[in-house]
């Protein structure tokens, strides 16, 4: 330890009143928003992003995305209803998004229109979806995804990459 960090603990923290120290918990701490992911319109006319927030009830992390207009400079909570969402990208014309999130069982690939009002669940795969591709043409989808253990063979058009993934071409 330095003499001076020694001096300072001596001579100036007796003067210092505890009430006047800000209280952080860590539920405080934990209770601050953090935005996680951001994609800006391919026209740049709009931008989304994925704002995380602990929930103490459900122990758990609450993510929702949501929705900044350029134009009108306002925000709004665009997907606020599903659960693990991640991975947001924006279709080429700037109508709509996708990202993955919770399906019935797995992570799956979900699209929502600027003007809809829920997103749509687009492909749920039998495993986990990590990352994936959408053409432009949004007629093909392209995705790598966790193969569970002992897996014993892969569907039609599957390449393997390295285990314990596997990458799909679905059209």
């Amino acid at each position: 330890l330095s003499y001076r960090f020694i001096l300072f603990c001596v001579v100036f923290l007796p003067f210092l009143e505890a009430s006047s120290l800000p209280l952080w918990s860590a539920e405080k701490a934990l209770s601050l928003q953090k935005i996680e992911e951001v994609s800006v319109a391919p026209d740049h006319s709009k931008t989304v992003y994925l704002v995380r927030k602990a929930n103490f009830k459900r122990q758990s992390w609450e993510k929702k995305i949501f929705l900044f207009d350029h134009e009108k400079q306002t925000s709004i909570a665009f997907v606020e209803d599903l659960e693990k969402i991640q991975r947001l990208s924006w279709s080429q014309n700037s109508e709509s998004i996708w990202f993955l999130a919770k399906g019935d069982q797995h992570l799956a690939l979900w699209k929502k229109s600027i003007q809809s009002e829920r997103a749509e669940k687009i492909y749920e795969p039998s495993d986990d979806m990590e990352s994936y591709a959408v053409s432009p043409d949004e007629t093909k989808l392209a995705y790598i995804a966790k193969l569970q253990s002992g897996k014993q063979s892969l569907p039609a058009k599957a390449y393997n990459i390295a285990e314990p993934k596997g990458l799909w071409i679905k059209k």
